[in-house]
């Protein structure tokens, strides 16, 4: 069924992971970063020619060419999808949740995907982080391909779909990210 190829746009948001121990520099460029994503979730058929999705995808993000906050970080997308299958295109939209360093926070985004099934183009947008990632901006168009590796049994009666993955993009996005401090002495990752 073409109409599930659905998760065109979830994995926008980035995430990086690495441990910090010393205090990191603010960051403040622009980057092309690679997401790999996978996700699953649920189909529901909401008209006779809609389709609608709603589940999560996670990865992670790698910087190309550069290492810092972002590279390597993992996230999580909720998404939402509504899948036309008589036009067979995809209306995306999602919030990510992006952890670029052990105990640090994390960096807070939304994105918008639009297109055929199987690709979308779109936007992500950083609109915050806590702890030491408060603050965080940036934003750039967002490229993302799917390949449904499962199939769906039944969508009227929203049996769980698995094994979709896909690449995100992201060309050029342009960021801002505070300076991460040094963990305080005696911290542990248990507190």
């Amino acid at each position: 069924m073409k109409g599930m190829q659905y998760k065109t746009g979830l994995l926008l948001a980035a995430v990086m992971g690495s441990t910090f121990a010393s205090s990191v520099a603010a960051q403040d460029g622009t980057a092309r970063i690679l997401a790999p994503w996978e996700s699953e979730g649920q189909l529901f058929q909401i008209s006779p020619n809609q389709v609608l999705f709603q589940g999560s995808a996670n990865g992670i993000m790698y910087i190309e060419g550069e290492t810092g906050q972002l590279d390597g970080a993992p996230f999580i997308c909720p998404t939402r999808n509504l899948i036309d299958l008589e036009k067979e295109t995809s209306e995306v939209s999602g919030n990510c949740i992006i952890s670029p360093g052990a105990d640090a926070g994390v960096v807070f985004a939304e994105f918008t995907c639009k297109g055929q099934l199987g690709s979308c183009e779109g936007k992500l947008k950083f609109t915050g982080g806590s702890e030491q990632y408060e603050g965080a901006s940036g934003s750039g168009k967002m490229i993302v391909r799917t390949a449904l590796v499962g199939l769906v049994a039944d969508p009227a009666t929203a049996t769980v779909i698995r094994d979709a993955e896909g690449l995100a993009i992201w060309p050029e996005f342009k960021y801002k990210l505070p300076a991460v401090k040094p963990q305080p002495e005696g911290k542990s990752e248990e507190q």
